[in-house]
């Protein structure tokens, strides 16, 4: 078995000469072998070993003989040895999740902290051909896509698998054939575990009943979906670069662009994009929810994705964003404003950050944009700055009539949260004069028999 598990290791470039390598020994069948092995191959490898084990406290004294046990290992193999322990019962108390999955996690933080702190560049894990079958179809049952059917992988960053393909009957045969120890833990037999049916129940009767070769079929289809999946993951960066644009903490998908890609890449691209703004992996009913958002929600709306990732649609873009939800739900809260204009004068609007000025002037010039010049004649004073409300009609210079500002809204694709931030200027009677930034009313434009004009400017930031 050493030559194979050498050979596994040239095969995917586990390791390189002068690595320092963390070896995860839980003292059970699988860890033990690895740690045996990996320590034949040492000097071959040039590499030196780091014993590390993590006592979960499941078992009381039974779980510290582990722990015992392990040192005793590492002390034969004159290796050095990290130990540290913590209460899954009692984190399990205080946390959400099964008694598993914290556990796991814990695992994977104590060999991240013990790999940086000992300055290890590899950590070795005892996972082997059994596991890889038990997790894709663990992954199956799930409803996982191509990244959980793809199972693990013999090298993912600094987590190595040198028994990835080696069976558990070769592992304990090498065992019992060097006569080496091991302790059992008990916990593996209870069927109470979703991953343990699945070892004791699920697979022995698919092997006994539908093939002989499932555990090797499925390590098949894991190297199959793993390789195509790599393929596409490759093919899906492409198309990121060609359809979103990266601004800090948000990505901007073109939205015509994304709607003419095949589904799989909007499911791929999606995904990925959530992973590099959140490292989290969406469920299949979140990226349903985001294509249902995507076909057939109006223009400003806005979706929960997953914990802190907001998706909003503009006209011709979908904005994903970080975010807390309670605030973003603050911040894009209906925004209500009223003020008198005199002229001359000014208006600080505090609520959306911005200023507007008037005076009367003696010609029709304007030096920018955010300027106009109306006939003072056609209007009735004072005047009025707001926001919109429901109802509201305008007539927009050189339109045929009246038409909804909402509409005139859409004609100009303005976002539905923005519309909020865009000040009215009306006259006494109501009538929108200027919808600021956008037009002005046909009703107050300049005529050759024009005498008097009032001039109005928005500044962007408040004058304080």
């Amino acid at each position: 078995m050493i030559s194979t598990v050498k050979q596994e290791i040239e095969k995917h470039n586990l390791v390189e000469e002068g690595d320092k390598v963390l070896v995860a020994v839980s003292g059970g069948i699988d860890s033990v072998a690895l740690l045996e092995v990996l320590f034949r191959l040492r000097e071959t490898l040039g590499i030196q070993l780091l014993v590390a084990h993590l006592d979960h406290m499941f078992r009381g004294k039974q779980s510290l003989m582990d722990a015992f046990f392990v040192e005793e290992l590492a002390i034969r193999l004159n290796l050095p040895v990290t130990y540290a322990s913590i209460s899954i019962p009692s984190l399990l108390n205080k946390n959400k999740g099964s008694a598993q999955e914290i556990a796991r996690n814990e695992r994977y933080f104590f060999l991240e902290r013990t790999c940086r702190s000992h300055g290890c560049s590899k950590i070795a894990l005892g996972h082997h051909l059994n596991d890889q079958a038990e997790t894709v179809l663990h992954n199956l049952l799930r409803g996982s896509g191509p990244e959980g059917l793809g199972g693990m992988l013999p090298k993912q960053g600094k987590y190595i698998r040198p028994f990835l393909n080696i069976s558990r009957g070769d592992i304990k045969q090498y065992c019992l054939e060097n006569n080496l120890n091991w302790r059992e833990d008990p916990s593996n037999e209870k069927t109470i575990y979703r991953r343990n049916k699945i070892r004791k129940e699920l697979l022995p009767f698919l092997r006994d009943n539908y093939s002989p070769q499932i555990m090797n079929l499925l390590v098949q289809t894991a190297q199959i979906i793993h390789a195509e999946n790599d393929y596409f993951n490759a093919n899906t960066e492409e198309v990121i670069e060609q359809v979103c644009s990266f601004d800090n903490s948000r990505v901007l998908i073109d939205l015509n662009i994304f709607q003419q890609l095949h589904l799989a890449q909007k499911r791929r691209l999606l995904r990925k994009l959530v992973l590099k703004l959140t490292e989290n992996k969406l469920e299949f009913c979140h990226v349903e929810k985001f294509m249902k958002f995507v076909q057939s929600s109006q223009t400003g709306k806005y979706i929960q994705l997953s914990d802190g990732l907001v998706a909003k649609k503009s006209y011709d873009k979908i904005i994903l964003k970080k975010t807390n939800n309670k605030r973003y739900k603050e911040q894009n809260k209906e925004v209500r404003y009223l003020y008198e204009l005199k002229v001359p004068g000014k208006v600080n609007i505090d609520e959306i950050g911005s200023m507007i000025t008037a005076d009367f002037v003696s010609n029709r010039c304007c030096d920018n944009q955010r300027q106009v010049v109306l006939d003072a004649d056609k209007i009735n004073f004072p005047l009025i700055i707001r926001n919109r409300k429901p109802g509201d009609r305008f007539f927009p210079l050189g339109a045929p009539g009246e038409k909804k500002l909402k509409d005139f809204f859409i004609d100009r694709k303005v976002p539905r949260e923005q519309r909020d931030a865009v000040p009215l200027v009306a006259d006494s009677d109501g009538t929108i004069l200027w919808v600021v930034g956008c037009e002005i009313n046909n009703s107050v434009k300049l005529t050759p028999g024009s005498k008097k004009f009032v001039s109005m400017q928005q500044n962007l930031r408040r004058e304080t």
